[in-house]
């Protein structure tokens, strides 16, 4: 009878862990639909000058996208259409477009700051590939303020390697947005993005929920 009680505790267990695992498939086909690719300085054999990066939608009835204020350059396109800058925070690294022509759905934000070691996913056109790319990680510090990093209120993930992907959405299991990609460090193996509380005080308010 203690066997049989057991093994149905053990499954009961199994099963819970797995149901509580995030779903990254289905999280990814919302994200990506959100996602579109920024270019900068495009010569006229369409060919990058230097560099793209990554907006998403964050107000869909207004057409405002959230992208990092480095990405601001010359004749910039976000799918291919011309912007205009409705915010540039170049201290905080946050830049807000609006492209009347694109009609994505939103990335909502997260309601709770995350915490070390929370599973996490980066989405960006990393290295200007047509196609969205994911990386997956844990959050490794929280909340972390640099004077390296222009004391901003950061948070630190574990991400490597984001060439591309700045500006790109780090979303929660939920696929709520708890940063964007902004910078990495010298040896790529670590990236950092604005906290939560700087992404609510600086674009909140152009933000749909």
């Amino acid at each position: 009878m203690s066997r049989v009680f057991i093994t149905i505790l053990l499954l009961g267990v199994f099963t819970s862990i797995a149901c509580a695992a995030p779903n990254w498939v289905d999280i990814s086909a919302k994200v990506i639909q959100s996602l579109s690719i920024l270019t900068v300085n495009v010569n006229q054999d369409n060919v990058v000058g230097y560099g793209d990066c990554t907006a998403f939608s964050i107000n869909q009835a207004h057409h405002f996208y959230l992208t990092a204020a480095h990405c601001n350059g010359v004749d910039m396109r976000l799918g291919g259409y011309p912007v205009q800058i409705m915010l540039i925070d170049e201290l905080k690294d946050l830049l807000v477009l609006q492209v009347p022509q694109l009609d994505q759905p939103i990335l909502k934000l997260a309601t709770k700051p995350v915490k070390m070691g929370q599973e996490v996913a980066a989405y960006g056109f990393e290295y200007g590939w047509p196609e969205p790319f994911i990386k997956h990680g844990l959050v490794g510090v929280p909340h972390l303020v640099n004077k390296t990093f222009g004391n901003r209120d950061l948070t630190m993930f574990n991400f490597s390697d984001i060439v591309g992907m700045s500006g790109g959405p780090v979303v929660d299991t939920k696929g709520n947005v708890v940063s964007i990609v902004q910078q990495a460090n010298r040896d790529g193996q670590a990236s950092i993005g604005a906290d939560l509380d700087t992404l609510r005080k600086v674009v909140g308010i152009y933000w749909t929920e």
